[in-house]
């Protein structure tokens, strides 16, 4: 009895011993890579010109303060390393199309990724080739943006580098994060977005839809949205010129025999209809902003409000920083850790808010294969080469790494879907995805300007060199005035509106330009006072000039307006 009580005792030591050890095993791995919050960290004479403050307040925001523009900038990717380094790595993997090399595939939730699985992922988003886009991106970028992205890369890294040991996440995957780059903030700038852009599947959903039930049910199924109000650019306050334009209530320009049901079914399956994706589900249809004029406010002053409605993560989606320089920066809002832009915020002179426009900027080609060279296709009478590039993706497994090539086609008009939806069978026509953001813009100048902006003119004017994302800007400032712009790429077609895939070999159906400048959507102190924006109709569609959306939503706007009719002066 006595040698089985000692026995008892000496194991349950064992037990208490082993547990402690575990716990302080777990509580280690779980401390690495914490930020520091107090103290000097010396870098580079190279990367920072003088001493900057980085201060976090009681609620965690955080506050940057410094000589320059660029200093600031550098801190500020200090900062997003400290607090967001693993979500940056992992983000920067899902579009670069390499998870499975770090994680090894496994199947996903594609209500959550947009895929069933994550190589399906990886393989999607090799084909959109995101990462070329960012260094495709850099030659639009003047000097001075390019200076402000690689001082906030070199921020970055200097975390990178100078950190004793990296968050957990890194230990447990067995991986270290190359260093951050000025191409992968281009890159993830275009991620964001084509989360934010809209119609290449409702085009599919479409045809499938006429394939099965016929042009008329399929077209009731599927109809072109009937615009109602309240629009953002109500008729009342400012009318648009149609300039002749001429719409198809029902038109079909390529026939069912040349998409076939099976085909679109085929391409849907690699991207969910009902998810943003790919990788990101956050960019669901849904964000609200007005915005009131001193008329409408108890103060005399605009009243401006904003909702963008992206998924709850953990960490969340944004980073909220608070960005100062003598050189004349003062700007507080919210960034995407990777990005060193203000995406939504104020300066002291004026405050901008952004919803998604939900223009169609994403058309479907059914290109023509050259039947005599399975590498070229027909165009305009022509056969024409493929543009390829070899991608190679690496997968994690428990024998160690397998490796796949995929070769990316594209065409005049885009890249060709067909090699990541092999259900469609080798003899489908290629077809081809157009989408704007494959068309270099400065972004990164328009978001720099907007956050040195100091009144509603200067807002626009920064605005105005953003190409993707198109969303529905609304702005104030501390003189009283409010606006509205849509900027962004608009694709100008020589024929048709979006609806339905279109002929790619007779160069009908082309986009021929961009909707410029002067004639984007835009508001400047409306007589009514009031801006509503929630991804409503921007104005009525016969109306303008060219074809923004066939995809709108309602109810939203509608309950907006309702409220800010309840009362004369609102607070």
């Amino acid at each position: 009895m006595k040698a089985s009580m000692k026995f008892l005792k000496i194991f349950l030591v064992i037990i208490v011993l082993a547990t402690v050890a575990m716990y302080a095993a777990l509580q280690y791995v779980m401390s690495r890579g914490l930020p520091r919050y107090s103290g000097t960290v010396k870098v580079s004479s190279d990367d920072l010109g003088s001493a900057t403050k980085i201060v976090r307040d009681r609620n965690g925001v955080v506050h940057i303060e410094g000589k320059t523009e660029r200093d600031v900038y550098f801190a500020l990717g200090y900062a997003h390393a400290q607090e967001r380094l693993f979500q940056m790595a992992l983000t920067r993997l899902v579009w670069q199309g390499r998870l499975t090399e770090i994680v090894g595939d496994a199947p996903s939730d594609p209500g959550v990724l947009g895929h069933s699985s994550l190589l399906e992922q990886d393989r999607f988003n090799r084909v959109i080739g995101f990462r070329a886009l960012g260094d495709k991106g850099m030659g639009a970028i003047d000097a001075a943006s390019l200076a402000i992205l690689d001082s906030y890369a070199r921020g970055v890294n200097a975390y990178i580098n100078g950190a004793k040991s990296l968050p957990p996440e890194f230990l447990l995957l067995g991986y270290r994060p190359e260093p951050w780059t000025v191409s992968d903030s281009i890159a993830l700038g275009r991620f964001v977005a084509w989360g934010l852009s809209t119609n290449w599947s409702i085009e599919l959903d479409r045809i499938l839809a006429i394939k099965e039930l016929g042009p008329e049910r399929g077209w009731e199924l599927f109809p072109k949205y009937i615009p109602s109000g309240p629009y953002i650019i109500e008729p009342s306050v400012k009318k648009y010129d149609p300039r002749g334009k001429e719409t198809e209530a029902r038109p079909l320009p390529v026939s069912p025999a040349e998409l076939s049901g099976r085909m679109a079914a085929a391409l849907l399956k690699i991207y969910d209809t009902e998810k943003f994706g790919p990788g990101v589900r956050g960019f669901d249809v849904a964000s609200n902003n007005w915005v009131v004029d001193g008329s409408r406010s108890k103060s005399g002053k605009p009243i401006l409000a904003n909702d963008p409605h992206l998924i709850h993560t953990l960490p969340s989606v944004f980073f909220e920083a608070h960005l100062v320089s003598k050189g004349g920066l003062n700007v507080i809002g919210v960034t995407f850790p990777g990005l060193p832009f203000m995406t939504i915020g104020h300066t002291p002179g004026m405050v901008w808010g952004a919803t998604t426009t939900r223009v169609d900027n994403q058309d479907l080609f059914v290109e023509k294969a050259d039947p005599n060279n399975p590498d070229h296709y027909i165009y305009m009478g022509k056969s024409i080469p493929y543009e390829k590039r070899v991608e190679t993706i690496k997968t994690k497994t428990r024998k160690g790494v397998v490796s796949e090539k995929i070769t990316v086609r594209s065409t005049v008009h885009g890249t060709v879907l067909n090699d990541i939806a092999p259900e469609l069978g080798k003899d489908a026509p290629p077809v081809a995805l157009a989408w704007t953001g494959f068309s270099p813009a400065d972004d990164p100048k328009g978001f720099l300007l907007l956050a040195r902006a100091t009144d509603a003119a200067a807002a626009k004017k920064a605005l105005s060199y953003i190409g993707s994302p198109v969303q529905n800007w609304v702005f104030a400032d501390t003189a009283g005035n409010i606006g509205y712009f849509a900027s962004g790429y608009y694709p100008v077609r020589k024929r048709g509106d979006g609806t339905l895939p279109a002929p790619g070999w007779n160069g009908e159906y082309d986009w021929k330009s961009f909707v410029p400048y002067d004639d984007l959507p835009q508001l400047d102190n409306p007589s009514n006072g009031v801006i509503i924006s929630a991804n409503n109709a921007v104005l009525p569609e016969e109306d303008y000039p060219y074809t923004i959306s066939y995809s709108y939503e309602i109810y939203r706007a509608q309950r907006i307006k309702e409220l800010l009719e309840t009362k004369k002066k609102l607070t």
